[in-house]
């Protein structure tokens, strides 16, 4: 899932992140580059899985995640 300057408004796009649910359903491996984490976040596709972002989205991302 890549990331960048989209993904701050993405993260409240209710479609894209049933799309992203759909996708990462019928994969086996999943992988993110940049804040491209907070997307799968956002859609609760990170829950129990361990994942970091770009060091100045870190606290942003941390919002969608579980501790």
């Amino acid at each position: 899932m890549p990331g960048g300057r989209g993904s701050g408004s993405l993260v409240k796009s209710p479609k894209l992140l049933c799309q992203l649910i759909d996708l990462v359903g019928s994969t086996d491996i999943v992988s993110s580059v940049c804040t491209g984490s907070i997307l799968l976040a956002a859609a609760g596709l990170l829950k129990y899985h361990a994942a970091t972002t770009n060091k100045s989205a870190f606290d942003w991302g941390r919002t969608f995640g579980h501790e």
